[in-house]
């Protein structure tokens, strides 16, 4: 019984390490997208005004979450 609770303690561990790691890659690609939004809202203006009206019209669906 003891080598059968050892075993689950195990593999309990393991499952929580491999998803602390899962959450450690989220949470990096969450930093990164951050940033690229950032970056990108504050060149908005310039982008938006620099750009063609097909490109106009794509920022504005993107801003606005459209297909």
């Amino acid at each position: 019984m003891y080598l059968e609770k050892v075993k689950e303690c195990k593999t309990s561990q393991s499952e929580i390490v491999d998803e602390m790691k899962r959450h450690e890659v989220a949470d990096q690609n969450f930093y990164i997208t951050a940033n690229l939004v950032l970056k990108v809202a504050a060149k908005a203006r310039e982008l938006f005004e620099s750009s063609e009206v097909d490109e106009k019209r794509q920022l504005l669906n993107l801003v606005l979450m459209r297909g």
